[in-house]
């Protein structure tokens, strides 16, 4: 019963990973694209204001990445 649940449960740590690393591509792709828009922005302290959610979610998601990881690396 035990390996059960340990498997269960490693199974939706992966599935997990594969979804915080499908969502770092996409933030790391929607600041990219906000990074080109705010390119000729000659208000450079405005343009950061701006970047700073996109830049945000990036680093949450690294940190969801790599706590998972730990987790993982634990249960193997």
């Amino acid at each position: 019963t035990q390996k059960e649940r340990d498997t269960a449960r490693r199974a939706i740590l992966e599935r997990e990973l594969e979804q915080e690393r499908r969502s770092l591509a996409e933030a790391r792709r929607e600041l990219a694209e906000q990074r080109a828009l705010r390119a000729g922005d000659k208000d450079r302290a405005r343009a950061g204001e701006t970047l700073k959610p996109y830049e945000d979610r990036i680093r949450v998601h690294t940190s969801n990445i790599s706590n998972l990881e730990k987790e993982l690396g634990r249960e193997g």
